[in-house]
């Protein structure tokens, strides 16, 4: 059952950047964190400003909301808008969607088969509405639909000890408690839960009443939205780790790896279309949510020579644009070269209009590329890596850099036209925006934190 949340009155503090708030909690935790004791979750809460958010989304229904990974609702602006810091006891393992008037976060404390957590947050004050907490590691997205949220469990350990686990087949990913859990939204009521015997890591794809499901154990489990009962099943011949199902019209996409490439379902018949191994890749696949636009897939691998060290400065950051309809390679460009990186092995790319915008989990390039051919159209240098999606509004694109500074640029140049340090973050998920609110998390030791501040203050 869902513990409800302690709503804790948050704390005013007036003429303070976010960098200076986060500082500071940092000092005086002896970089630990600082808890309001009582009964129920120990939350923090350090309001500058209280209010409306607008009009939100009745469901966030897959994966970074749309099959473009662009993280934005704009319907109307408050004049004022909400501006806050939640300081978490887990960290922050997920964005922050926005659905009906609640925030929800997933959190946990790493991939060594820590419990896990979900969090539900009002989002115009930052308290806690309720809580629950997962037996193993959440790492997916929360997804929303039929007033129902639903999050994934699954560790990041691997059936078998291997060097190269993303290129062994048939390796399969995640060991002890593994499956999804229903929710009811609003209230946090457990629903139902559907065990898995591998890790559940990609956040949920819901359509027409079905919840589309790819697990670490190589197949795609499809069940009733309402009952959590199976209703079918796909082996896909690869196993997946944070790359969503994606559904275009009666096609299925999703994203895996032992070995790595990319798979298309028939979802009226149940079975594979056609599998696309993305060469010499070395990891990335799996992780990576898909685009989809205008007949075209857009993936982001590492690639290396076969036995490459995971320490060579020999791997290469690369995006990868596919035929949906037959899965050949249309075009690939490098993005960046370095060594194989601890957790995220790519970034997450975003598409608007015909322009593809993405940074990577090597360094900070971040660049964007025609759709159709791939070409460099402009590219900068934002410091640290960026492996979430950025967003796309009013001609700028918000990218948020691991270390949790937000960057504001000319869509059509690639020019800074601002740049906000959110807060001194070791890993950062995020931007969201809802209207004229901007929701962002991150981490730092064990706690975890999302941030509200007003888009206005962030885009220049």
């Amino acid at each position: 059952m869902a513990i409800p949340g302690r709503q804790l009155p948050g704390r005013t503090l007036h003429r303070r950047t976010w960098a200076s708030i986060a500082a500071a909690l940092l000092a005086l935790s002896g970089f630990g964190y600082l808890l309001l004791r009582g009964q129920g979750p120990a939350v923090s809460v350090y309001e500058l400003a209280t209010g409306p958010v607008g009009q939100t989304p009745t469901a966030w229904p897959q994966d970074h909301r749309s099959t473009v990974n662009n993280d934005s609702f704009i319907v109307s602006a408050p004049r004022r808008g909400p501006n806050y810091l939640v300081q978490l006891p887990s960290l922050a393992n997920s964005d922050a969607p926005v659905v009906n008037n609640i925030t929800y976060v997933a959190g946990g404390l790493g991939s060594a088969g820590h419990p896990g957590s979900l969090w539900a947050i009002d989002p115009q004050n930052g308290h806690v509405l309720w809580t629950d907490t997962i037996p193993n590691s959440t790492f997916s997205e929360p997804i929303v639909a039929h007033n129902r949220v639903f999050i994934c469990e699954g560790n990041a350990k691997f059936s078998s000890l291997t060097s190269f686990p993303a290129t062994t087949p048939g390796i399969k990913r995640g060991t002890g408690p593994s499956g999804l859990f229903a929710y009811n939204a609003t209230t946090g009521q457990l629903l139902w839960h559907y065990p898995t015997a591998y890790a559940d890591q990609a956040p949920v794809t819901v359509a027409g009443g079905r919840v589309f499901l790819a697990t670490g154990g190589r197949h795609l489990d499809v069940l009733d939205a309402k009952t959590g009962h199976l209703l079918w099943r796909v082996h896909t011949g690869v196993y997946v780790s944070r790359s969503s199902p994606r559904l275009v019209g009666h096609r299925i996409f999703l994203g895996g790896a032992g070995p790595l490439q990319v798979v298309a379902i028939n979802r009226l018949s149940h079975h594979v279309i056609w599998k696309s191994p993305i060469p010499k890749a070395t990891g990335g696949v799996d992780d990576t949510p898909l685009v989809f636009d205008h007949g075209m897939l857009f993936t982001a691998a590492l690639v290396g020579h076969p036995g490459i060290s995971r320490f060579s400065p020999r791997h290469f950051a690369k995006i990868f644009g596919l035929s949906a309809k037959t899965g050949k390679i249309v075009w690939s460009h490098t993005l960046a070269q370095g060594a194989n990186p601890p957790f995220k092995e790519t970034g997450t790319p975003m598409l608007h209009g015909n322009r593809l915008y993405a940074g990577n989990a090597l360094n900070g390039n971040f660049e964007a590329l025609s759709a159709q051919t791939g070409r460099l159209l402009w590219e900068d240098n934002l410091r640290e890596p960026v492996t979430r999606p950025p967003v796309w509004i009013d001609g700028h694109v918000l990218a948020l850099n691991a270390h949790g500074m937000l960057y504001s640029l000319s869509a059509k140049t690639g020019a800074i036209i601002k740049q906000t340090k959110i807060a001194p973050w070791l890993n950062a998920y995020g931007p969201v925006v809802i209207n004229g609110t901007v929701f962002a998390t991150g981490n730092a030791a064990k706690s975890g934190f999302l941030a509200a501040l007003p888009l206005k203050s962030v885009l220049g």
